[in-house]
């Protein structure tokens, strides 16, 4: 069989808890589960934005898609303090990608494990500059990022000293 000890998967939660912590305690459990099941090291992602600063008021309740999405599945930081407490509870890691400044409040409130750079996010050069003064481990997707913006990716994380992995998503 194939050996588990050094690989950790990584269990997006994305929207999926639909702006419910009942619903994202249940996909936790559920798949908590399955890991127990069969060994595995697990973090769960979840996926933080302070929408009041993140959407300009203008687009604020219209069909936009992403616009409307987030609005849906929206959680306020108490909803997620909660979140945060039941996966420690499972005993897997926190994973986090904030989408703006004002997240990464949370990631070092809820002492997440693992910050998550989102490819949308790599060359958000305000956000990567305050990411770098975080102490955790940074995974970053490179999307379609320039070979000129992931070196200077890189060398803001290294400048740091920044434990980080690079990750190519397909």
């Amino acid at each position: 069989g194939l050996v588990m000890s050094n690989v950790l998967w990584v269990l997006e939660l994305a929207g999926n808890h639909r702006g419910s912590v009942d619903r994202a305690k249940a996909i936790i459990d559920a798949h908590s589960e399955v890991c127990a099941k069969h060994g595995v090291k697990a973090a769960f992602k979840l996926q933080f934005r302070q929408l009041d600063s993140l959407i300009h008021p203008a687009f604020r309740g219209t069909d936009t898609k992403h616009i409307k999405r987030f609005e849906e599945t929206a959680m306020s930081g108490e909803q997620f303090a909660k979140v945060v407490s039941h996966i420690r509870k499972s005993g897997h890691l926190v994973a986090a990608t904030p989408f703006d400044e004002g997240s990464l409040e949370w990631i070092e409130e809820f002492d997440v494990d693992i910050l998550k750079v989102a490819s949308c996010s790599i060359d958000d050069w305000p956000l990567v500059e305050r990411i770098r003064h975080v102490n955790r481990m940074v995974g970053a997707s490179t999307a379609g990022a320039s070979r000129e913006t992931l070196q200077r990716f890189v060398a803001a994380m290294r400048a740091e000293g920044r434990d980080f992995a690079l990750m190519h998503c397909v």
